[in-house]
């Protein structure tokens, strides 16, 4: 039988991953259940007053889906500056009543008008209740395959890729108010994809000899570079989305990578 030696720090470090993932999923789901029976927008919107890129079938919102990443300046002709303006005018209405936003996206100036709509348990179950939990589980998936093979390369990229994965997903909950981890939430955004391509060079076989520390730290240069872009452009709605769609553009290379090296190792190994 092969046994696994652990050092002490390890051990350690692997609970504070653990602790601080579940930390920050308590505190995601108390703040985001309080949706639950209130009237909102019939969207969501991001703390720089953009209508973030989601939604579900049967919210006002979804047959307008080309005002996503818009940012909103007044509602009903009263100017707005913050968020919580847009929530708190909707609040005051009572559900269903049509709500006329005008919206900025660059040189870009529309209106739409929209009515508003009660957050159901539904609504809760399969928005944040999803990301709660599919953060977490992936997450503590990472976490305790690194805990029981912290030498491995693969098991490495996995904690990482797994970790930084889950900051996203659960962070999510709290991404469309009351917004505490924001630019935790984009800087997890802009990482898990380089770890994704970390965890390409080193599974489902360690392709790396030479430059191995060159290779494994490109990715997260490119990802560092796209942190600092994201957190000094957060609230300029235009740059903000420029940078969130070359976000999406390197998860989409992330995981191109990822199933190209799996599938090579299946064609030409016996891994």
């Amino acid at each position: 039988m092969t046994t696994t030696t652990h050092h002490p720090w390890q051990k350690r470090c692997a609970v504070a991953l653990a602790a601080i993932i579940l930390g920050l999923a308590i505190v995601c789901a108390m703040t985001s259940v309080r949706w639950v029976g209130g009237t909102f927008p019939g969207f969501v919107i991001l703390a720089n007053r953009v209508i973030a890129a989601v939604s579900l079938p049967h919210w006002s919102i979804a047959p307008r889906q080309d005002v996503y990443h818009h940012q909103i300046v007044a509602v009903n002709g009263q100017p707005v500056t913050t968020t919580a303006d847009v929530y708190t005018t909707v609040a005051t209405l009572p559900p269903g009543t049509p709500l006329t936003y005008s919206l900025v996206k660059g040189e870009h100036h529309t209106e739409v008008s929209l009515p508003s709509q009660v957050f159901t348990v539904r609504d809760y179950s399969l928005l944040f209740l999803a990301y709660l939990f599919t953060g977490l589980s992936i997450a503590l998936t990472g976490i305790a395959v690194w805990f029981l093979q912290p030498t491995n390369a693969a098991s490495r990229a996995l904690c990482v890729a797994g970790f930084t994965t889950g900051v996203f997903g659960i962070t999510g909950a709290d991404l469309y108010g009351p917004h505490w981890f924001f630019r935790l939430h984009i800087a997890a955004e802009a990482l898990f994809p380089a770890a994704y391509v970390h965890l390409a060079l080193v599974f489902p076989t360690d392709r790396l000899r030479r430059f191995r520390s060159v290779c494994i730290s490109i990715p997260y240069i490119i990802a560092a570079a796209l942190v600092v872009a994201y957190q000094l452009f957060l609230y300029h709605p235009t740059t903000y989305s420029f940078i969130y769609s070359l976000c999406m553009v390197y998860v989409g290379v992330a995981g191109a990578a990822l199933l190209g090296s799996v599938l090579w190792d299946y064609w030409t190994t016996t891994s």
